[in-house]
């Protein structure tokens, strides 16, 4: 994840937060160990490195935005259109 916050120019407090867990937690026994890192990520981060992950589940993240990108365009000009459109897209 370190590696990707600086290829991608993300800033601490304002894309992400890191929390490590307390010591002693059932989440620090279960993985990761003294050096575990949780990062939270704003939606705007998370969506950008869907983005471009070269797996099956970036290539899903960019369908699903695509998706939703044609929803709204299309809302505007015929809402009832929206359900429809979300509808036979998915079910691809």
């Amino acid at each position: 994840m370190g590696e990707r916050i600086r290829d991608y120019h993300f800033e601490a407090d304002l894309d992400f937060s890191l929390r490590s867990p307390e010591p002693g937690s059932k989440a620090r026994a279960v993985r990761g160990g003294w050096n575990r890192k949780d990062y939270l990520l704003t939606p705007d981060m998370a969506k950008e490195l869907a983005m471009v992950e070269r797996t099956e589940r970036g290539r899903a993240a960019r369908r699903v935005s695509t998706l939703i990108g044609c929803a709204l365009a299309s809302e505007r000009e015929a809402p009832w259109r929206t359900v429809r459109l979300m509808r036979t897209r998915l079910s691809r």
